[in-house]
């Protein structure tokens, strides 16, 4: 891969987690609960999406 190419992906994979952080922040605390996530764990369950997926 180029690095061009490794460009475009770092910034779709940034965009994801941010997105997915953006998503997962605007739940109340009661929904959050609801699907078992911590507030405090919002920012690893974005970055696992992204990265590690």
């Amino acid at each position: 891969m180029d690095m061009i190419e490794r460009i475009k992906t770092a910034r779709k994979r940034a965009a994801e987690y941010q997105r997915t952080y953006r998503e997962l922040h605007s739940l109340t605390n009661r929904e959050l609960d609801d699907i078992g996530i911590r507030r405090c764990d919002i920012a690893d369950i974005a970055h696992k999406h992204v990265y590690c997926s």
